[in-house]
């Protein structure tokens, strides 16, 4: 499975950037440099120096997420374009191949809740999960209300909704972005 994601993921490289464009490697890159993210075929604006570092941070759209250094090149002619824009939503994952497409938050308190619904609705959005479910449980309906509310808040997804009946019904809820 995972070498038929690489190779989806190395031909939609290709047909999106030509590889040969992105020739800079990682240690000639500085802060503000538009950047191909070699792993999620995708462009991003390079946060912080590579210079010595495995991991480093880049923004894509609004979103700021930790990528290894390894798998970032440049493109000589797209040098220092990013637009000076102040992201609306801050959120830090480790981007990953693979999405997953669902995060249980029950038992836990609504700090711990929230740390964890945040990191996997934007690993959710980085690896392009088009639908995931939040299982929140029936409880006091207090974590019920910290779903609903933070997405709301957010305006990260296209829209949510209790789940069905075989989805587990009003105990989770379903996110598509």
């Amino acid at each position: 499975v995972e070498k038929k994601i690489q190779a989806i993921g190395k031909s939609e490289l290709t047909s999106d950037h030509n590889l040969e464009d992105w020739s800079l490697a990682a240690d000639e890159l500085k802060p503000g440099d538009t950047v191909l993210l070699l792993n999620l075929g995708t462009t991003a604006i390079l946060l912080g120096t590579t210079k010595g570092k495995k991991k480093v941070q880049v923004r894509m759209g609004n979103i700021n997420t930790t990528v290894e250094t390894s798998s970032i090149r440049g493109n000589p002619q797209q040098k220092n374009n990013s637009k000076k824009e102040t992201p609306k939503i801050l959120m830090n994952i480790e981007a990953e191949s693979q999405g997953r497409s669902s995060c249980d938050l029950r038992g836990m308190n609504s700090e711990e809740a929230e740390t964890k619904m945040e990191a996997f609705i934007s690993h959710a959005i980085v690896t392009k999960v088009p639908r995931v479910t939040i299982i929140h449980g029936h409880g006091m309906g207090t974590i019920k209300t910290l779903v609903k509310n933070y997405l709301e808040k957010t305006g990260i997804c296209k829209q949510f909704y209790p789940g069905k009946r075989g989805e587990g019904g009003t105990g989770v809820t379903v996110v598509e972005f």
